[in-house]
């Protein structure tokens, strides 16, 4: 028996090991032969050359033979969480190589009473939210991390206009990795539109509800943040009581409308530990009895109540009126994650086994 090593075989004392080739898949032998070891360090996987038979025909190919993660160093699962609005860094702890990451855009702020004092507001747009498993990245490099604010309220009255979400990312350089924006905020009988995603996966948030002057003279609820595999629910536009808009794939719920004397309900946000249940919508207020309803929050995140408020992360908020502000959009957020589960247990986006360390 002969061993042929391709490699380097140390044998200084007191330590002795074999060091097998090395390198992406793009630079594997371009003539393989049955039994070739190497070790990928893109999937950080060790992998072999080998011969089988499949539905009849002889194939060759390299198979993976174990999977170590990429983090000698780091044998913990861990992340990042970053919730209030502004620009950070994070630098790529040693030993990790690989992360998956999810944003959440701000939502976009109401408007004012419209129609010249006549009339309630338009809900903003709830924000987006994006999400990009298996990224590479290089130990001790620094990483560009942005959370978008949330809208702020049309100040006053005759339909002042909602301020949009931020832009919630994660960037190499000018490189973008994952990005969610931000809603649009509401205008006079316009609802905000909802963020939109740059990611593997996501969802657009939901748009705002239209506000509108007699005879309905109703108050727009705020779009529900996206969700991980749908869109937040819409706001309730137009009459009054109106249900918001239930959200998808995990989205938040839309706010529900109320008379124009009271504010439209706020969007319900979204979590950021992984998929769950989606967000109702909010329901609707009748005359003179208060706030709509907010939309009920995707994937564990904030929502639900008698308030006008865009919920946690990146609900919208609703449109005001004649006896009420319109209110503010939510915060955006973002959520870093790497270690062994994000290869041994699935510990990936959209999955909830992303959870709370």
């Amino acid at each position: 028996m002969s061993l042929k090593v391709n490699g380097n075989i140390i044998t200084n004392s007191p330590v002795s090991y074999i060091q097998i080739p090395a390198g992406s898949a793009t630079e594997r032998p371009s003539v393989a032969s049955p039994g070739m070891l190497r070790f990928n360090t893109v999937g950080s996987t060790l992998e072999v050359y080998s011969t089988g038979t499949v539905a009849g025909v002889q194939t060759s190919t390299w198979q993976t033979l174990l999977t170590t993660g990429g983090y000698s160093s780091t044998p913990v699962n861990n992340d990042a969480t970053y919730t209030t609005p502004g620009t950070y860094t994070w630098v790529c702890p040693a030993g990790v190589t690989v992360i998956a990451v999810v944003c959440v855009g701000g939502g976009g702020g109401g408007s004012a009473e419209g129609f010249t004092n006549s009339g309630g507001g338009s809900g903003g747009g709830g924000g987006a939210l994006a999400y990009t498993n298996y990224v590479s990245v290089t130990p001790g490099t620094s990483y560009t991390v942005k959370v978008g604010a949330g809208g702020v309220a049309g100040p006053g009255s005759a339909g002042a206009v909602g301020g949009a979400g931020g832009t919630s990312s994660l960037a190499d350089g000018l490189t973008v990795i994952c990005q969610a924006n931000g809603g649009s905020g509401g205008s006079s009988g316009i609802g905000g539109a909802g963020g939109t995603f740059i990611g593997s996966g996501g969802g657009n948030g939901g748009a705002g509800g239209s506000g509108s002057a007699g005879p309905n003279n109703a108050s727009a609820g705020g779009g529900g943040s996206g969700g991980y595999t749908g869109a937040g629910g819409p706001g309730a536009s137009v009459d009054y009581p109106i249900t918001g808009g239930a959200g998808a794939g995990g989205g938040g719920g839309g706010g529900g409308s109320a008379y124009y004397n009271n504010t439209g309900g706020g969007g319900g946000g979204v979590g950021i530990y992984g998929a769950g249940t989606s967000g109702a919508g909010g329901a609707g207020s009748s005359s003179n009895s208060g706030n709509g309803f907010r939309g009920a929050g995707g994937s564990n995140g904030n929502g639900g109540s008698q308030t006008s408020a865009g919920g946690a992360y990146g609900g919208a908020g609703g449109g005001g009126g004649s006896s009420a502000s319109a209110s503010n959009g939510a915060s955006g957020a973002v959520r870093i994650v790497w270690g062994p589960g994000l290869y041994n247990t699935g510990r990936q986006f959209p999955n909830n086994s992303v959870g709370a360390l």
